[in-house]
């Protein structure tokens, strides 16, 4: 299946990137969009995954942010400089297999010139960039994912197709409520019997004002 690799640095543009992802996932189906690569096995050779999942996908999106040049190391170095710098792989193994790669700027960020990158990625400066911008965001995510439609594999979603996620998110309210009431009508009949206890001085109403307000507090703490 025709995958979409999303490919950022943490410190300039994780947000954008994750937000990038799931409103490409209301745009286009049939794709599978792949972000961060951190989660290599202990012993696996990550140069080889990474050659695996950018190898298997059919575009690569390179989103790039204000401080993506300029993100450093420890020591102070920048990252790109170093040949094993995961992104700096990314780009490397998309070029290197005409994979097709967009540049992807956010928040404001110019696009980086071929003198500013390691020879292995300069072409990227060649590549036609594509910007999300705050102010019209929804409508530059939909232009891109029509761009991405022409790569063959990669559909558009059809109009009325349910997203399981969002299913999920529209139940969850009703479920909160129906806790919040069941636990509101054990308060009222735990303080009704506190009452009867303090005025009628009977030591059951107090049993039964502990077991609904407990059942009350339970329920609240489930919500």
């Amino acid at each position: 299946m025709p995958g979409i690799f999303i490919t950022y640095r943490r410190e300039d543009s994780r947000a954008d990137a994750g937000r990038l992802a799931k409103d490409l996932k209301g745009h286009l189906d049939g794709a599978q969009i792949f972000r961060d690569i951190d989660a290599i096995e202990p012993g696996a050779d990550f140069v080889t995954a990474i050659n695996s999942a950018v190898g298997s996908c059919s575009a690569l999106l390179a989103i790039i942010g204000p401080n993506w040049l300029t993100v450093k190391d420890e020591a102070g170095r920048p990252r790109l400089e170093h040949r094993q710098d995961y992104v700096r792989l990314e780009i490397e193994v998309a070029l290197n297999r005409d994979i097709r790669v967009i540049p992807i700027l956010v928040g404001g960020a110019a696009m980086p010139r071929e003198t500013d990158l390691p020879d292995s990625v300069s072409p990227l400066a060649r590549r036609q960039a594509h910007e999300l911008s705050e102010s019209r965001w929804d409508y530059d995510v939909e232009r891109l994912a029509t761009t991405l439609e022409t790569i063959p594999g990669i559909k558009k979603r059809e109009p009325g197709q349910e997203d399981p996620v969002i299913e999920v998110q529209a139940k969850a309210p009703t479920k909160r409520f129906g806790v919040f009431v069941g636990a509101a009508v054990l308060s009222a009949m735990g303080v009704l019997f506190l009452l009867a206890g303090l005025i009628e001085g009977q030591a059951l109403a107090f049993v039964w004002a502990a077991v609904f307000l407990g059942g009350a507090y339970w329920l609240f703490s489930k919500r």
